[in-house]
């Protein structure tokens, strides 16, 4: 469950920076990862196809803790 939880938090996210690039603020959002979620195999191949999701979301944007 905390895996899904952790998930749905970095798509939270991406959702709402992207939400507020539209809006013309640049705002860095950090996320606080659980260490579950980055022990898994898929972290990067999860993590990665979230932020394919939105591509409109600039680089450095979400920064994991």
């Amino acid at each position: 469950m905390t895996i899904n939880v952790g998930e749905w938090e970095i798509d939270t996210a991406l959702t709402q920076i992207s939400h507020w690039q539209k809006q013309g603020l640049n705002i860095i959002v950090s996320d606080n990862i659980d260490a579950l979620q980055l022990q898994q195999a898929a972290f990067v191949d999860r993590l990665s196809t979230l932020l394919a999701a939105h591509p409109d979301v600039p680089r450095g944007s979400l920064q994991l803790e």
